[in-house]
């Protein structure tokens, strides 16, 4: 039989390596799958597309051209149907700094896989450049991503 304090710190260890493997494993929160960016167009409201990966309706694309493409779309996929909060900080090339807040409602849809976008109209008025993306999701930090304007 496991002393008390043997079960107390046996619970610490699970404890501790569960948390160890969620900070070293794939680097999201937990509920998300993957995040990129896009410039695919999609239809307005829920849509469903049986048999499709998220993937293959908006490839991901890493440069954007000011003359091909109308937007920038950062895409989130989520791995569940709970609610969550985000908040985006777009950095421009020169430093300059802007942020976007949302809240993805929970889903009462019955899938496994679902997922949330934001997109920045572009345009001229876009500097040529490196841009990052500084993302947090339900107050954990989930990454920093860049991508490239021409």
């Amino acid at each position: 039989m496991m002393p008390h304090g043997g079960f107390v710190g046996a619970w610490l260890f699970v404890v501790l390596s569960v948390g160890c493997a969620f900070i070293t494993g794939s680097g999201l929160p937990l509920g998300v799958s993957d995040i990129w960016f896009t410039n695919a167009e999609t239809g307005p409201g829920f849509q469903v597309y049986p048999g499709r990966a998220p993937q293959q309706l908006l490839p991901e694309v890493r440069i954007f051209d000011r003359a091909r493409d109308s937007k920038v779309k950062l895409v989130v996929l989520f791995n569940s149907g709970d609610p969550h909060e985000i908040r985006v900080t777009r950095i421009m090339p020169t430093g300059t700094q802007y942020s976007l807040n949302w809240s993805v409602p929970r889903s009462t849809q019955a899938r496994t896989q679902r997922w949330e976008s934001r997109d920045w109209p572009l345009d001229a008025s876009w500097m040529p450049g490196q841009y990052r993306v500084d993302l947090t999701i339900d107050g954990i930090p989930a990454g920093s991503y860049t991508f490239e304007v021409r």
